[in-house]
């Protein structure tokens, strides 16, 4: 069976589901919580190229640009609920996407876990490094938290001999290095520098045990296929191409995994626009 759907219909149907209508404004932490969960991950802000619903279009319920002054109150809602639901263990995040702030729901996060290169055990990250696959710099951050347990950006920055403007590139790099590796989770805030605000981060392990432990128990097969569903649910529509290009998949483990969907009835084949090669929910 192949589905036939118009662009229209398609962009309907997500402006539904991404909360861009002013009755589905998201405007409580709460709310924000439940967003995350239902479309299964979502940048922070929107993100050119990438199609993913994101929190602050969500909060305001429609399309909006990010205001030049930081004193929108529904900029700082959005703000402060990037900060407190993963501080409370609701939701994850990280710099995952497009190495782009991202949030993704608990129930997902271990199928991500388990398309990574971890084991679930501290001294993963040994190999990694033996393998060319972590720099000097995620090393030295990785043992200051596996030693110290949460620390802030500038205990790390300290620590790790990474302090000074001259420093900031290599250190903001080994950050994201080890957020995108999932090693790595934001787990608080901390007012211990002369801003008063900056990020403190755990071992992914540590901080959330059991999603870690069911990613151990999903094979990098299922992960993919589970994310993909989620996807495609939320989205209505892509191409497996499309959704290589967002993850970072390669093309053949993408068609492999939409093959199997589509062999077993979760996806369709769509057709939109008379353009044939799109995937659809059945």
């Amino acid at each position: 069976m192949r589905k036939k759907l118009s662009p229209e219909e398609i962009e309907g149907r997500r402006r539904r589901n991404y909360h861009l209508l002013p009755e589905l404004a998201v405007r409580s932490e709460e709310a924000a919580r439940d967003f995350v969960d239902e479309v299964g991950l979502c940048f922070l802000f929107p993100v050119a190229g990438a199609e993913l619903p994101n929190l602050w279009e969500a909060v305001n319920g429609g399309r909006r640009e990010l205001p030049r002054r930081n004193f929108d109150h529904l900029l700082r809602m959005t703000w402060n609920w990037k900060d407190t639901l993963p501080s409370k263990r609701q939701v994850f995040y990280a710099k995952l996407i497009r190495q782009k702030p991202t949030l993704v729901s608990l129930s997902l996060l271990p199928c991500f876990y388990a398309l990574s290169d971890n084991y679930g055990e501290p001294d993963d990250y040994l190999e990694s490094y033996r393998q060319g696959r972590m720099s000097e710099e995620a090393k030295r951050i990785y043992e200051i938290l596996l030693e110290r347990g949460p620390s802030s950006t500038g205990a790390l920055r300290r620590e790790a001999s990474l302090w000074g403007w001259h420093n900031s590139t290599r250190f903001e790099r080994a950050l994201r290095e080890l957020q995108a590796g999932l090693k790595i989770a934001k787990c608080g805030i901390s007012d211990a520098n002369r801003w008063g605000y900056s990020y403190v981060y755990d071992l992914l392990p540590r901080f959330l045990p059991e999603e870690v432990a069911r990613g151990l128990e999903t094979s990098s097969r299922q992960g993919m296929r589970m994310i993909m569903t989620k996807y495609i649910e939320t989205v209505v529509a892509a191409t497996p191409q499309q959704v290589a290009r967002l993850f970072g998949w390669s093309p053949e483990r993408t068609k492999a995994a939409a093959d199997s969907l589509l062999d077993q009835g979760t996806l369709v084949e769509a057709e939109v626009s008379g353009e044939e090669g799109w995937l659809a929910m059945a």
